[in-house]
C-alpha cells in the first residue's frame, strides 16, 4: 500500500468517529483520592452521544459514572497497571 493511500485511509477513518462538542470537567472522590472526571459530547453520523472518563496518572480511563463502581473499577485498573 503506497503512503498516500495510507494517509487518505487514517483520514476517512478518523472523520467516521465524530467530532466533540462539548466537554466538561468534574471531579470524583474515589476510595478518598480526588480525580478529575472528563465527560464529552460527541457528534456523530447517528447523532450525540456522551463518554465519560477518569484521570488517572496523567491518562484518561473510560467508566461509567452513574453505573456503581464503573469508574472505582476504572481507577483501580489503572493503579493496579502501574505496579507492574
Amino acid at each position: 500500500m503506497k503512503p498516500k493511500s495510507i494517509l487518505i485511509g487514517a483520514a476517512l477513518l478518523l472523520s467516521a468517529c465524530g467530532s466533540v462538542v462539548n466537554e466538561t470537567n468534574s471531579s470524583i472522590v474515589i476510595n478518598g483520592r480526588t480525580y478529575e472526571l472528563r465527560t464529552r459530547t460527541i457528534q456523530g453520523s447517528n447523532g450525540t452521544y456522551d463518554t465519560s472518563s477518569v484521570r488517572v496518572n496523567g491518562t484518561y480511563y473510560q467508566c461509567q459514572p452513574d453505573s456503581p463502581g464503573s469508574c472505582k473499577a476504572a481507577v483501580t485498573n489503572a493503579n493496579f497497571r502501574g505496579y507492574r
